[in-house]
């Protein structure tokens, strides 16, 4: 009976470890942040109206995902783009996470994912595909998704 209760207690421990590396605060879904300009947004003195500013803004989020798995969504000029791969936890660096993402279409790199606080990261979105999108090698801002 005791090998049976000690045996239960070491499989909890486990399941209670799981998730609890440095890469499991990045898992879900990420939304770029952009700044917004002071006083609104006009033309030529004329102020446009939120609701269009939000549809021309351009959109790029990723999602990360418990099993390896990554998806990153990019909507810009009426156009938008998909792409899904894998990712992996290669190290810590202080405050940055290094990972080795590989997208269907655009192969393996390297991704440095920097921790501002719990719920904001900065770091440089992988290629939507072989052509060059218009985040590609930029640094920016994201914010985690609330639930």
């Amino acid at each position: 009976m005791n090998r049976r209760i000690l045996s239960l207690l070491l499989v909890l421990a486990a399941i209670s470890l799981v998730g609890c590396g440095p890469a499991s605060k990045l898992i879900g879904t990420w939304d770029m942040e952009l700044e917004e300009p002071e006083g609104g947004t006009s033309i030529m003195g004329a102020r446009i109206p939120s609701a269009l500013v939000d549809a021309m803004k351009p959109k790029l989020n990723i999602e990360f995902q418990q099993g390896g798995v990554c998806k990153v969504e990019a909507y810009m000029g009426g156009e938008s783009a998909k792409a899904k791969g894998t990712w992996k936890f290669v190290k810590a660096e202080k405050d940055v996470l290094v990972l080795k993402v590989t997208m269907e279409k655009g192969g393996e790199q390297e991704m440095r994912v920097r921790f501002i606080d719990n719920n904001k990261i900065e770091t440089a979105p992988p290629p939507l595909g072989d052509d060059e999108d218009g985040f590609s090698g930029q640094t920016l801002t994201f914010a985690r998704r609330p639930f």
